[in-house]
């Protein structure tokens, strides 16, 4: 492997014909009955292991036929509509519809045309782009994914992954001009996330029946072919949308562009009769708002002492929308610019709901009804609302106008007392309803119609307008499917007292309200035109008396019933078309082999993605790095160690030395990398020393057979060592070492032995932890990370601001930068910054401040967010979160609070839910993105799991909310998720998912997903929660658990799990 000095190459663990494989025997399930057989695996070997690997050529070749007959379809039936006397077939335009839903190459080009069938079609040119199609098969590139994702982008998209210095792991320097460039090993995702959105009042039946019936199934399906599947809706058990910081509408809209990020169907959108919630914008433009004020002063001024205005057009509960039919988009270009762009700058989120409107009383409605000011009072307090709750923000470039926290004018919004919070809500809400009156009434003049119609959207404007789009080159009917619900008699039923869920009435009249129903006829309009009908699927159902009620009504049963089973199918169907799933032939034994080593092959992928962000990042401590290359280029056989503070920086130094050590030294050089503690798997010592030698053994000898266990594994590992040449370097890195868990106390002997000639080991590890002073034993060069130094912490504080178009007030850039030099670390760094993105150029200045240590920090960052989203959904997630093993999943964490009865109160008396036994999904997504970079999710046990991005933050959590007793505690509710016998379990929590495959000859065979979290976790949780007699009984001394797990993962785990129930602490 060959490249040039600018270049890192990837060691794939299955490069060639090589494959990772293991073999164990000397255990032999027993033959039980059929009806009552559990499991029947064959024996499990015991021996070496060889590298191989194996393409299946047979799939391929049936894609391409596939693909072949595709288009010979479509060039027999696109000329025949070209004719001038087109065949009267009503069939033969969806029959190419459904050819089309089977490819993949030419979808957008033939969507196009097909859009426009008719007499002015034009299919030539629809012709000639699936030829040219065919001609470039062979020359298409799939773009490289990472297969590691963080809140606020902390691991960069797929697009920025094709940077110079592309490959990391394990990469050869030379000075020859010509290279060979091996491929990048791809990890495939391997997760399927469908967005469910409708109206948050008028769609509660279709959308609970998803989450309740069709989502275990659907979750079994893909469980079953090794794929994670997520239904997301934000909707789901909600009462009222509103959000102390107004981020409602980037909330969904950040949630839909993670789903589009998914293969597969994406977007599901339920439609009835009745228009969506508004939405008051969260910031606007200067140019804008100060256009508004001087309507409303110019109004103010022209009006006469106390002579009633003219009565403007009233409408129930909006006076006038806007809403611009010549367009075929839902939000345009308009003078809020970048503001529109989600992930820059807020755009909309003080939310109006039906609640917040039916909470008005009569009075309420006469006092504060914004059909029109009719009196100089009413234009005096319009003016005071708008100055008042919307201020200029100038930390903001361009400046803007942005609407006050609700807490800033009603403090009793996050107070603890339920019924002073429930009163200062309804202010809010009164106040919200008397802004949105004030700027639909004043913009259309300020800004004119169309720049008028932008300025209060609903939340479903944005999502269908996201939602729709193209993604990846595919049309909108390749991801987004839409139910369209019709109630024909809902207008015989007006007087109905739950009518006004399903329809928008005049207040107080059972009359339509004109306004919206228009609004919400120009919304349908326009859906029309932006997704085809075929996607686009119509069901009647009829009244009833309490509206829409499956529970109690036959027919509204059968039609739930009847979209589930639909959405079932549609889902299925599309899944099926993107769904990799390799059948491998053969023994078990195969099987086995063929699941390591693609878990080997995606554990290195994920260090190397992850190298390649941190390496991107780093641009301080340049004087430190020459330090660095010094001591590589002394140190020819001992050990370098990199020693450092926690949050020092020194993952970034490791990653920053990966890059730049084949400038360092002469000749050809590998470089091996592995950030312990960044997966699950990285954090057992014999599992990363397995992978270091299965990449060893790829470069220095292929095909050599390699044990398991950790003493003939540390023997390989120096073997192997000893094949490096004297004319050839090799660096190996190794960051964290004090991240490795207790599996095996940490073994680390095998690194204090002497190194080989022209053999480089770097280490890192946290100063005066004990595995410093255990390596100190072997005399290692010890360069210790200095502090930032106050140019770099300017420069890096500056080169952020600008980034985010950001900037602060004089007073406010003091207090971040003095903050950072009293700790000059770059953890404390980003924390700082991230809370200082919070700040407004209004902001009192004594509300402002920022702790000296980066765990006062933290317990800052948990204190805001208590307040805000409740002190026990923060408190329990962040020891979920803490003291779980490798991470927790969604499923376990929203399971898991729904457990805890103090969550539960919470969230149904705190947050004004509807009373659910779960939490709503939204309230996670809320503190998910609250938290920031400071919460990352990786893939681990084969699945995705949330984990700290530092672990000193898990360090302060432990400290700050549990006790020794109350930890134990939280293990046994692990514990108890994973032996729970529910109605799910054999969905949720199985040993494996199994499924029946019929192989080529007619044979039925019994294929296996393992479930990891599982088998790890039971055993985990009992130990450290003190529950050893039924860990015994459940997991060492249980067949079905034994053989399971031996299978699944190894023997040497079952070892690994009795070893620690008999450690002297357990």
């Amino acid at each position: 492997m060959c490249l040039t000095r600018d270049r890192w190459m990837c060691l794939t663990a299955g490069g060639g014909d090589r494959m990772w494989s293991c073999y164990r025997d000397g255990l032999f399930p027993k033959k039980k009955k059929e009806e009552k057989e559990a499991v029947t695996f064959p024996a499990i070997n015991n021996g070496p292991t060889s590298l191989c690997q194996r393409t299946n050529r047979k799939g391929h070749d049936t894609k391409l036929k596939e693909e072949s007959n595709i288009t010979n379809q479509l060039r027999y039936s696109l000329p025949l509509l070209q004719t001038d006397n087109p065949p009267k077939n009503p069939y033969l335009e969806d029959k190419i519809t459904d050819t089309l839903h089977q490819g993949l190459f030419f979808k957008v080009k033939a969507a196009k045309a097909l859009h426009k069938y008719g007499r002015t079609i034009d299919d030539s040119q629809l012709l000639r782009s699936i030829e040219a199609e065919d001609e470039d098969k062979e020359k298409r590139v799939t773009d490289t994914s990472l297969s590691v994702r963080s809140n606020k982008n902390h691991v960069d998209k797929r697009s920025e992954n094709k940077l110079p210095g592309t490959h990391l792991l394990c990469g050869t320097m030379t000075n020859e001009v010509q290279r060979k460039k091996e491929p990048q090993c791809l990890v495939e995702e391997k997760r399927f996330m469908v967005y469910i959105c409708g109206g948050y009042k008028d769609t509660v039946a279709e959308r609970s029946v998803l989450l309740e019936n069709v989502y275990p199934r659907l979750y079994l399906y893909c469980k079953q072919r090794g794929y994670d599947f997520r239904m997301v809706d934000l909707r789901w058990g909600v009462g009222t949308p509103a959000a102390e910081r107004h981020d409602t509408v980037e909330l969904h809209v950040e949630n839909l562009q993670l789903c589009q990020g998914s293969q597969g169907p994406n977007f599901i959108l339920f439609v009835g009769q009745k228009y969506e919630v508004q939405s008051l914008p969260s910031t606007i433009t200067r140019e804008a708002f100060e256009a508004i004020i001087k309507v409303v002063e110019r109004d103010r001024q022209q009006m006469p002492g106390n002579k009633p205005m003219e009565d403007l057009p009233a409408s129930g509960s909006q006076s006038s929308i806007t809403t611009d039919s010549s367009s075929d988009s839902f939000i345009q270009g308009s003078i809020y610019g970048s503001y529109l762009n989600f992930g820059e700058q807020a755009t909309y989120s003080g939310l109006l709901s039906q609640s917040s409107h039916n909470s008005f009383s009569e009075g309420d409605m006469a006092r504060h009804s914004f059909v029109g000011a009719k009196s100089l009072g009413d234009l005096e307090k319009d003016l005071t609302l708008l100055q008042m709750y919307y201020k200029m923000d100038e930390n903001c470039l361009p400046p803007v106008y942005r609407l006050a926290l609700i807490s800033c004018h009603h403090p009793d919004s996050l107070s603890m007392d339920s019924e002073r919070r429930r009163q200062a809500r309804k202010d809010w809400s009164t106040a919200c309803h008397r802004l949105c009156g004030i700027l639909q009434r004043s913009a259309v003049e300020a800004l004119g119609q169309e720049q008028a119609s932008l300025l209060l959207r609903t939340i479903l404007d944005w999502e269908v307008e996201t939602g729709l789009q193209s993604v990846d080159g595919a049309p909108p009917e390749e991801h987004c499917h839409c139910y369209k619900r019709v109630i024909p008699d809902l207008y015989f039923n007006l007087n109905n007292e739950h009518i006004t869920q399903y329809i928008d009435l005049l207040k107080g009249q059972a009359q339509l309200d004109p306004v919206l129903s228009t609004a919400h006829q120009k919304f349908m309009d326009r859906l029309h035109e932006k997704l085809r009908h075929t996607n686009i699927y119509e069901r009647n159902v009829g009244w009833g008396r309490k509206g829409l009620n499956p529970k109690h009504n036959r027919s509204h049963k059968f039609y739930t019933e009847r979209i589930s089973s639909h959405f079932q199918r549609t889902v299925i169907n599309s899944l099926n078309k993107v769904m990799k799933v390799n059948k491998t032939q053969g023994p078990y034994d195969t099987v086995r082999r063929e699941a390591v080593r693609v878990q080997i092959q995606e554990e290195i992928q994920l260090h190397v993605d992850y190298g390649l962000h941190l390496a991107k990042g780093c641009t301080l401590r340049q004087a430190f790095l020459a330090d660095v290359k010094k001591a590589v280029e002394q140190s020819r056989t001992r050990l370098i160690l990199l020693l450092g503070p926690p949050g020092w920086g020194k993952s970034t130094s490791m990653a920053a030395v990966a890059q730049l050590a084949p400038s360092w030294l002469s000749g050809a050089v590998k470089i091996l990398v592995h950030f312990i503690g960044f997966t699950g798997e990285s954090r057992n010592v014999r599992l990363v020393l397995q992978r270091l030698c299965v990449q060893l053994a790829e470069i220095y000898r292929p095909h050599t057979q390699l044990s398991e266990g950790l003493p003939q594994l540390i023997n390989e590992f120096h073997s192997l060592l000893g094949l490096v040449g004297t004319e050839r370097h090799l660096v190996v890195l190794l960051d964290g070492l004090d991240e490795l868990s207790e599996e095996h106390c940490a073994d680390l002997s095998w690194i204090l032995t002497p190194l080989p000639l022209n053999v480089h080991l770097i280490v890192s590890a946290t100063t005066d932890s004990p595995c410093t002073h255990t390596l100190q034993s072997a005399h290692p060069m010890v360069l210790s990370l200095p502090p930032i130094s106050p140019d770099d912490i300017k420069a890096a504080l500056e080169t952020k601001l600008r980034t985010d178009q950001r900037c602060l007030q004089e007073h406010q850039w003091q207090l971040l930068v003095q903050a950072c030099l009293s700790c000059p670390c770059p953890l404390y760094l980003e924390a700082a910054y991230s809370e200082s993105t919070l700040w407004t150029s209004y902001s009192p200045q004594a509300s402002l401040s920022l702790p000296a240590s980066p765990q006062g920090l933290y317990l800052t960052v948990l204190a805001r967010l208590e307040r805000e989203l409740g002190r026990q959904l923060v408190r329990r997630t962040a020891c979920l979160i803490s003291i779980s093993r490798w991470g927790v999943t969604e499923e376990e964490l929203l399971d898991l609070l729904a457990q805890d009865v103090g969550v539960l109160q919470e969230v149904t008396s705190y947050h004004s839910f509807s009373s659910h036994p779960r939490v709503p999904y939204v309230l996670w997504a809320r503190l998910k993105r609250a938290l920031g970079r400071h919460l990352t999710e990786v893939r681990t046990d084969a699945t995705w799991v949330y984990r700290w991005t530092h672990s000193e933050l898990s360090r302060v959590c432990i400290k700050h909310y549990l006790t020794d007793d109350s930890r134990m505690a939280l293990h046994a509710d692990y514990a108890h998720y994973y032996r729970d016998k529910s109605q799910h379990t054999d969905i949720f929590q199985p040993l494996a998912w199994t499924l029946d495959e019929v192989e080529d000859g007619g044979g039925v065979t019994k294929s296996y997903r393992f479930n990891l979290r599982k088998l790890h976790g039971l055993p985990y949780h009992l130990v450290h929660s003190g529950q050893i007699l039924p860990f015994l009984s459940e997991c060492i001394f249980n067949y079905e658990f034994l053989l399971h797990k031996a299978w699944g993962l190894s023997v040497l785990d079952i070892e690994e799990d009795l070893k620690k129930a008999v450690l002297p602490d357990k």
